[in-house]
C-alpha cells in the first residue's frame, strides 16, 4: 500500500508537527506534501532533513515561505493541485488546508483535524489583534466569507475526520456537520525519571508556549509579579519583547530550548501554568504531567479533558490576574502525587496514538 502524508505548512515545530512526526514514524517511506516548507525556521528539527517533502513550485521561492500568512486565500489552489493519484492511503494533518486535497474513488483519505481554521471561526489566533482593526475587517471579510465556503466543502472530502479532542469534535460537528472519530494527539513519555524529581518550595513554576497574544502569557507574568514567586517562561514569539518588559525580578525567560533542555525544565519545575482560552487539545500540560508535575490551568478547551481536577491539577475560572493568583495560593496548600500525574499522562502516550491510528486504517480498508 502506497501512503502519502499531507500537512498544512512546515514553518514551525508545535503540536501539529508532533502529530505529523508520529505519522512519519508509522510510515517512514511516505512523502510529505505541504503548501509551504521553510528549512531555515526548522533547523532545530534534525530528522526533517531525511524526509521526502514535496511543495508547490511557487512556494519554493524563499520570500513566499517568509510571508506565507499573507497569501492564505491562494493556498486552497495549491493544495488541490497536489497529484496524489499514485497513492492508496492519504493521511492529512490539518488546521485548514490539508483536509482539502483531491482524491479519487478507491483512495482512502483520513484527515486528522487539530481544529477547524481558528481565524475563520472567530477563535483566538496569533493575528487576532490585527484582524480586529476596522480596515482589516473590510479587506478580509469578503475573503474569509469565500474561504469558509471552501473550508466547509473541503471538510466533506475525507472519508474520515479525526478530532484531536472532544473540544475539536464539537467544532467539527458545528461547522462541518460531520461526526468525527476522536484520537488524542501523541505525547512523548519515553523519559521515566519523573519519580526522582520531587517538587520543593524553592523550585519554580513553568510556562511553555509560543509567545503570542492568545496564549495569555502576559496574564501569567502579571500574576507571578504580584505573587513574587519564581516563574520560568519557555518559548519565543512575536510578543517576547513586550512580555520581557512586563516581567519582574522573579521571572526568567529561556527563549527556544532543545528537547533535552525542555525535559530538564519539566523535571525541575514545581507546577505547570496554562492560561490559554479555547485550547484545541494542549500537549504541554500533558507533557508536564508525564514528568509527575501538576497543572494549574484556565478552565477552557482541551485541558479540561486531560487534567483531573484536584488530582493532577487545578483550574481557575476567569482570565484575570486575581483568579490565577487565588489558584496558585490554593495549589500551595495542596499535595499532588507525581505517580497519579504520570498515570494520567500515559493515557495520551505516543504508543496509544499509533495503536488507535493503525486500527482506524485497518477498519477503513475493510469498509472500502
Amino acid at each position: 500500500m502506497k501512503i502519502a502524508l499531507v500537512h498544512d505548512f512546515l514553518v514551525e515545530y508545535g503540536g501539529g508537527e508532533k502529530v505529523l512526526e508520529a505519522f512519519h514514524e508509522m510510515w517512514p517511506k511516505a512523502p510529505v506534501f505541504t503548501a509551504v516548507y521553510n528549512k531555515k525556521l526548522l533547523k532545530n528539527w534534525p530528522d526533517l532533513k531525511n524526509w521526502d517533502v514535496r511543495v508547490p513550485g511557487l512556494t519554493k521561492i524563499p520570500l513566499i515561505s517568509k510571508v506565507y500568512k499573507y497569501f492564505t486565500f491562494l493556498y486552497p489552489l495549491a493544495i488541490e493541485n497536489f497529484d496524489l493519484r499514485e497513492f492508496d492511503l492519504i493521511v492529512s494533518s490539518s488546521t485548514f488546508l490539508a483536509k482539502g486535497v483531491l482524491t479519487r474513488p478507491g483512495q482512502i483519505h483520513l484527515a486528522y483535524i487539530h481544529t477547524p481554521a481558528r481565524f475563520l471561526y472567530h477563535l483566538p489566533t496569533e493575528t487576532s489583534d490585527k484582524r480586529s482593526k476596522w480596515y482589516w475587517k473590510i479587506l478580509l471579510g469578503p475573503i474569509d466569507f469565500f474561504l469558509r465556503i471552501w473550508d466547509f466543502n473541503a471538510a466533506q472530502r475525507p472519508d474520515v475526520l479525526i478530532a484531536n479532542s472532544e473540544t475539536t469534535a464539537k467544532r467539527i460537528r458545528k461547522f462541518y456537520n460531520r461526526v468525527p472519530v476522536i484520537i488524542n494527539p501523541p505525547v512523548d513519555l519515553t523519559d521515566r525519571t519523573y519519580e526522582s524529581h520531587k517538587s520543593h518550595e524553592t523550585s519554580y513554576f513553568l510556562s511553555v508556549s509560543r509567545l503570542c497574544a492568545y496564549k495569555n502569557v502576559d496574564l501569567i507574568i502579571k500574576a507571578f509579579n504580584k505573587l513574587k514567586l519564581p516563574l520560568t517562561v519557555v518559548g519565543s514569539g512575536r510578543e517576547e519583547n513586550a512580555l520581557k518588559s512586563l516581567a519582574g525580578e522573579t521571572i526568567k525567560f529561556t527563549g527556544f530550548v532543545t528537547n533535552e533542555e525542555l525535559k530538564s525544565q519539566y523535571q525541575n519545575c514545581r507546577a505547570f501554568i496554562s492560561a490559554v482560552s479555547d485550547e484545541d487539545f494542549g500537549i504541554t500540560p500533558v507533557e508536564a504531567m508525564g514528568y509527575g508535575k501538576p497543572v494549574i490551568a484556565f478552565r477552557s478547551g482541551g485541558v479540561t479533558e486531560t487534567v483531573v481536577e484536584n488530582k493532577t491539577g487545578i483550574f481557575f475560572n476567569e482570565l484575570a490576574v486575581d483568579s490565577l493568583c487565588e489558584a496558585v495560593k490554593k495549589f500551595e496548600n495542596m499535595e499532588f502525587d507525581p505517580k497519579e500525574c504520570r498515570k494520567q499522562a500515559e493515557k495520551f502516550s505516543k504508543e496509544t496514538f499509533k495503536e488507535k491510528m493503525r486500527k482506524l486504517v485497518v477498519d477503513s480498508i475493510k469498509k472500502e
